[in-house]
């Protein structure tokens, strides 16, 4: 025999005070009062509390497990894209060119010196604040998100935007990637067909807030106000393009 292995030999009845022995076609409660009653020395009129309580510990440990398990999960804030794209590299990388205006280069190490550079790059598309006016979107959302394969909206990334509290880069040309497939991608397509110009041209990435006071949705303001012709400090990018799937999103 294997010396990490120990025998083990059947107790002798003088080597123990007391032998019980358990059913175990019994629920828990019937198995463990034959064993209290005859290992311990118990009043009578406690000895049905000394099985019930660590049996009914469990079963209500068990029931809170299910209740939460049961739970409904919660909406989701709102509905964006999550596109994989490093903003250090493609906001920095353009403001450190020659022909970057000085506000936004300026406003930008700003950003990266106190450490206001978005970490999680997003597009929103829909927030619950919208409801109940942009319902409809919403729900298209919220399928596109259900669907067993959501396509891959591919976008272009189009301009910085900023002014002296908050930067943004603009979103544009949204389409379907041809790796989409069958209904989910058919899907994808009527979303897009739908997606309203006014939604278009609010979407973008917050690239940044010059400080915590500032809230990233005014990002949307600058973006709508600058394309319909109001003034801010801007510049394009060059053909940068990415891609994200409709999720819905609590943060």
């Amino acid at each position: 025999m294997p010396q990490n292995f120990i025998p083990l030999e059947k107790l002798a009845d003088n080597e123990v005070d007391e032998i019980s022995e358990m059913d175990i076609t019994e629920d828990l409660e019937g198995g463990l009062s034959p064993d209290v009653n005859g290992l311990t020395y118990t009043p009578q009129s406690q000895k049905q509390d000394v099985v019930r309580q660590p049996v009914q510990t469990s079963k209500t440990a068990e029931k809170e497990t299910s209740n939460k398990q049961r739970a409904p999960a919660k909406p989701p804030r709102y509905f964006g894209l999550l596109p994989k794209i490093d903003l250090d590299a493609i906001v920095g990388g353009r403001l450190a060119e020659a022909d970057a205006p000085a506000q936004a280069k300026a406003f930008w190490d700003e950003l990266r010196k106190n450490g206001r550079v978005t970490h999680r790059p997003h597009i929103t598309l829909v927030h619950s604040r919208g409801l109940p006016q942009e319902q409809p979107l919403w729900d298209r959302c919220s399928a596109l998100h259900l669907a067993a394969t959501p396509p891959p909206i591919i976008f272009r990334l189009g301009n910085i935007v900023c002014n002296e509290r908050i930067m943004a880069v603009t979103v544009d040309d949204l389409r379907i990637s041809p790796e989409g497939e069958g209904a989910d991608m058919e899907a994808g397509v009527e979303f897009l067909e739908k997606l309203p110009q006014e939604v278009r041209n609010r979407l973008h990435i917050t690239v940044g807030t010059r400080d915590k006071s500032i809230v990233p949705v005014e990002a949307k303001a600058l973006v709508k106000s600058w394309r319909n012709g109001a003034k801010a400090t801007s510049i394009a990018l060059k053909d940068i393009e990415s891609r994200g799937r409709v999720k819905g999103l609590m943060s």
